[in-house]
């Protein structure tokens, strides 16, 4: 039910159909700007929540424990049903560093808490190791969950603030509401703002709810419930909108400086229109959809009989949870290409699993003992294997390819592999000892790099040094060096490289982690051949 009315939209089914298909269609990396379907969903549950609580609280009907039991028993079943579904699979075929962080994700997650975890963690939305977390997404359900938490404080602060101060309520509420939304506009706004806070963290996403609320607020007290009528407006708009979510990211030129999808400043290349623009249109345009009566036009009554759209609208909670294990699972174990037969089976497979779970799950599930007590229990189950799963650094069994035993594992052992590189700062050899000199020059990437060659065959045939930066205190470790592979902000200066070696110095500069998979065949045999047919330094 709408909140201004008794009557059903079917125009949002469709609405949160068109979102959630551009959702799925960029997590499988086929539309770039489909992550925006998100933005008109907090749209669209602010403008589906925010007036209830507010006139909830005004008529003293307000439960704020009431309030939160129904939002978790409608969004905590199906968390809980995905995170046993990753624990098992990954379980099968994971590797422990990577099964570990499956771990801390399912805690996260049903703490609805993963949006947090994620702005410490990676920090960016749009880095590839994402596609291979299989419950990345939930970030979302902690931004919507935290909303839940803080929002209805603040009219119930506001509502006992009017009683001791003799304010009208109805006037006062919407005006913090407008208040606190501006400043979380500045605050999205503001360019010295990492990517990570201002993607997952609510203060810069409260104004997309809150927004959605006040919409349906000024319908309900006053427009008293009327939708607005303008029906070639109303068709302009779902297909300008639908633009946006499907299409909205294209690139124009190439520039030197990283281009970041946040800021519009990031990338190798530049968007026609920056992220932040399409993110305020596309919640611009999502409230002009809410709050116009869709279905006098002619087009978007044609979608709407388009009963599969507002099915998959319908299900769309079902199939946001369930499509992002699979595609992760695929990538990981399988491939990250995706042929039209993968596609189309994925898409049968997904819309199949939902449709069980909306059916037999969502629809059935009521706020009613029995759903506590059997959900209570599931929680403890899952989330303590989960703690079990991390305390345990993932391992569940011997993994003799990476020197991983069952009886001697302890937390942080995976950091440790990875960080051991760092032992390597230290000078060449002085002595000839017949081998390459190798100096690994950079951040994460140069330090992955290092640790490949230490576990490659090149391993007894080179002498590994790893420095941060080309400071001048490693002048004569530069000059020592046959090979500098070198990732990362940092660079070595042309001057740096001694141009009277007998042995030419190359430089290689290390791929991105993105670039990894991608690599082509012929680039890695020829740095293969290059490094095979060095001559040690005479």
């Amino acid at each position: 039910m709408n909140p201004i009315g008794k009557v059903y939209r079917n125009d949002i089914d469709l609405l949160k159909g068109l979102a959630i298909l551009a959702v799925v269609l960029y997590h499988m990396g086929i539309s770039r700007s489909g992550y925006l379907g998100v933005d008109a969903f907090f749209v669209i549950n602010g403008f589906l929540i925010v007036p209830k609580v507010v006139s909830d609280v005004n008529n003293g009907k307000f439960s704020y424990f009431s309030f939160l039991e129904k939002r978790i028993i409608r969004l905590l079943p199906l968390m809980l049903l995905a995170s046993l579904f990753v624990l098992l699979v990954g379980y099968w075929g994971m590797l422990p560093d990577d099964y570990e962080n499956v771990g801390e994700s399912v805690i996260s997650t049903n703490f609805f808490s993963n949006n947090i975890l994620a702005s410490i963690t990676t920090k960016n939305y749009w880095d590839v190791r994402n596609d291979y977390k299989t419950l990345m997404h939930t970030w979302y359900i902690g931004i919507l969950f935290e909303f839940y938490l803080i929002f209805p404080l603040i009219v119930m602060l506001t509502k006992w603030l009017s009683r001791k101060l003799r304010f009208n309520y109805s006037k006062y509420v919407v005006i913090v509401i407008i208040s606190l939304s501006i400043i979380s506009v500045f605050l999205y706004l503001n360019p010295s703002v990492s990517p990570g806070d201002r993607f997952y963290l609510l203060h810069y996403r409260f104004f997309e709810l809150a927004f959605g609320g006040l919409a349906g607020f000024w319908i309900t007290n006053h427009r008293k419930g009327q939708l607005y009528n303008n029906a070639m407006l109303s068709g302009a708009n779902i297909v300008i909108l639908s633009l946006i979510m499907f299409v909205g990211i294209f690139y124009i030129g190439d520039q030197k400086t990283a281009y970041n999808l946040v800021s519009g400043a990031g990338g190798t290349r530049e968007s026609y229109i920056p992220q932040n623009i399409l993110l305020l249109l596309t919640v611009i345009l999502t409230i002009v959809f809410i709050v116009f009566d869709n279905m006098k036009s002619r087009f978007v009554s044609v979608l709407v009989n388009i009963k599969a759209l507002c099915l998959i609208g319908m299900m769309s909670y079902s199939i946001f949870i369930w499509h992002q294990p699979l595609l992760a699972f695929y990538r990981y174990f399988i491939t990250s290409k995706f042929s039209l037969t993968f596609v189309l089976l994925f898409f049968v497979v997904v819309l199949a699993l939902s449709y069980i779970t909306y059916r037999f799950v969502e629809k059935k599930i009521k706020v009613e003992m029995r759903t506590r007590i059997m959900m209570l229990l599931a929680f403890v189950l899952i989330n303590g294997a989960a703690f079990a799963l991390y305390i345990h650094a993932g391992v569940v069994r011997d993994v003799p390819e990476l020197y991983v035993q069952m009886n001697n594992v302890h937390r942080n052992m995976h950091a440790e592999y990875v960080d051991r590189i760092f032992t390597y700062d230290k000078d060449f050899p002085t002595a000839d000892n017949g081998k390459i000199n190798v100096l690994v020059i950079g951040n994460s990437f140069a330090r992955d790099w290092g640790n490949i060659l230490l576990e490659s065959e090149m391993s007894d045939k080179i002498n590994l040094s790893y420095i941060y930066n080309n400071d001048e205190k490693y002048t004569e470790r530069i000059k020592q060096a046959d090979y500098i592979p070198r990732a990362g902000a940092q660079d070595v200066h042309h001057r740096d490289i001694p141009k009277e070696e007998p042995i030419q110095c190359v430089t290689l500069r290390c791929s991105t982690k993105r670039n990894f998979t991608s690599m082509p065949k012929h680039k890695s045999t020829k740095y293969r051949s290059e490094w095979e047919s060095a001559k040690p330094r005479t």
